[in-house]
């Protein structure tokens, strides 16, 4: 199995025995080039996001081992 990065599409193509199987959209892309403090701040913004989406994610795994007998 082989992953090509295709930067103009902004995708990964998986390729079997040089047969493709399928692409791959590359996340979190921003889409243009950044400055170091614009690339910083992007990363807190997705780090505090993170945070929030994890802390939510035991809150209701919590709750719900409490709710069940």
């Amino acid at each position: 199995m082989v992953l090509e990065l295709d930067a103009d599409a902004d995708c990964m193509h998986v390729l079997l025995e040089q047969q493709p199987l399928k692409d791959l959209p590359l996340r979190g892309l921003v889409g243009k080039l950044l400055s170091y403090e614009q690339f910083l701040t992007h990363m807190r913004n997705l780090a505090r996001a993170q945070t929030r989406l994890r802390s939510l994610q035991e809150r209701r795994y919590r709750t719900a081992a409490k709710a069940s007998p």
